[in-house]
């Protein structure tokens, strides 16, 4: 899968899409939101998830927080993203992921807006399009 961030992203909202037809990639990035919710691990950089790779250099860190912070761009950095949520988010997370955990058939697009609480909207997509 990849990671890319557009700074139009949808409307006025800045985005960052999560692409690919890699429904085994997925599953990892499901089994990693699963992770975050089941607190198994409190911190994960999603960008290192195997298969994973971030266009321009960007990088995605997954964080279990007290509340919604959603993706935000630390203060002094430009690529470093990182979506803190809670516990139950992720887990919501991890559903809205399970269509893209089978395979899909070539002509068939799917994508879903993962999280809005930031300011930079975290989106899912089978195609370099939303």
């Amino acid at each position: 899968m990849f990671i890319e961030y557009f700074p139009e992203g949808r409307g006025d909202t800045p985005m960052l899409l999560l692409y690919g037809r890699d429904w085994e990639q997925c599953q990892t990035l499901c089994d990693c939101c699963l992770h975050l919710a089941e607190g198994k691990v409190k911190r994960v950089a999603l960008n290192s998830l195997p298969g994973f790779e971030c266009i321009g250099g960007c990088q995605l860190w997954g964080a279990v927080a007290g509340q919604d912070f959603g993706v935000t761009l630390p203060p002094g950095s430009d690529k470093i993203f990182e979506c803190r949520l809670t516990r139950p988010v992720w887990g919501h997370m991890a559903e809205l992921l399970q269509p893209l955990c089978r395979p899909q058939p070539e002509e068939t697009d799917i994508f879903h807006t993962l999280d809005r609480h930031g300011a930079v909207a975290l989106v899912v997509s089978t195609a370099r399009e939303w």
